[in-house]
This record gives C-alpha cells, sequence and structure tokens, in this order.
C-alpha cells in the first residue's frame, strides 16, 4: 500500500503553487495518496498553512437532502473523506443549500456566503464567485469537477433546466424552509 507523509503533502502543494492568500477549491478522493499520515488528520491543517490566514479553501458538501431535512452543522457530506475533515473544523461554514452545499474555510468565507445567489451553480453562486475572484482547482484523484455545471450554465447547454427543490434547512435553533 502507497504511504504518502505529510511533508510529501506539503511538497505536492508547492509543487501545484498553493500559495498564500489563494483561493482554492478542492475536489479530492484522498485514497489516491493511500495511507496519510496521522490518518489523514493533518490534511486540512496543511491546507490552511499553504494558503495562510490570508486564503481560503472551499470544497463540496454535496448532501442531496430535499426534501429530507439539511441540517448545516450536522448533515454528513455524500462527498468523501475530504468534507468530513472539513465539517469537524470549527472555523467552518457551509452554504445552506441543501442540496449542492459547500464548505468554506478562510477570509472570504462570510463575504462568499453572504453574496451567495441561493443558485447551485447560475450567476452569483459559489462556483461563479469563485472563477471571478479568480480562485485555483485542486482536484485530486477524482474526475468529478463541480465546475463543469457552472461553464454549462454561462453557455446555456440545451440538456440543463433549472429546478427548484423545496425543504427545510436548520441552522443551530433557526429553521427555515426554501
Amino acid at each position: 500500500m502507497i504511504r504518502t507523509s505529510n511533508n510529501e503533502i506539503e511538497s505536492f502543494l508547492r509543487q501545484f503553487h498553493i500559495d498564500k492568500g489563494d483561493m482554492v477549491m478542492i475536489h479530492a478522493d484522498l485514497r489516491m495518496f493511500g495511507l496519510l499520515e496521522n490518518n489523514g488528520n493533518d490534511f486540512l491543517k496543511i491546507l490552511k498553512a499553504s494558503v495562510g490566514d490570508s486564503g481560503t479553501l472551499i470544497t463540496p458538501s454535496f448532501t442531496f437532502s430535499f426534501p429530507s431535512e439539511f441540517d448545516l452543522r450536522n448533515t454528513r457530506s455524500t462527498t468523501g473523506a475530504i468534507g468530513n475533515l472539513f465539517r469537524r473544523d470549527l472555523s467552518v461554514y457551509r452554504v445552506p443549500d441543501g442540496m449542492t452545499s459547500y464548505y468554506i474555510l478562510g477570509e472570504k468565507a462570510e463575504e462568499l456566503i453572504s453574496n451567495w445567489s441561493n443558485s447551485s451553480y447560475g450567476i452569483g453562486s459559489i462556483p461563479d464567485q469563485f472563477v471571478k475572484l479568480g480562485g485555483k482547482v485542486l482536484q485530486l484523484g477524482t474526475e468529478i469537477l463541480s465546475l463543469v455545471h457552472l461553464l454549462e450554465e454561462y453557455v446555456i447547454v440545451p440538456y440543463r433546466e433549472n429546478k427548484r427543490f423545496e425543504g427545510t434547512i436548520r441552522d443551530g435553533e433557526k429553521i427555515f424552509n426554501s
């Protein structure tokens, strides 16, 4: 089995020019690294150190919850281990979208969420804001990239349609309907 040390992860990120102040969207299947040092618990810490206090990290935390209740704090992401690493971070923000939510850490987290248009991929969506702010994509071990859907929105492909999903969103004691 492959084993990957924290030093190797840090070197890997430097090779891809993940730098202080960057906004990075991570799509990852951490299995590509095999057995990560400390069971992968340091992976997010290494990412945060790479972008520093002035950077921002984003990863999908899709749940496709609706019409069931979507709990911002407790509904687990279905997009893999990296989302669950984000979820455990006490400083994480989560986009209140019961279908295609994102976890966001760092300087621009509040701004991105306050400017969010309630769209998964349209104008003002998290992916749209990310692109307009010059974000970098870190795609590791997966062919899945949610930005493809943003491009489909931009060029108005004939096979996509806007669809409204309704459900209940819980944020601590606050409950609201979408």
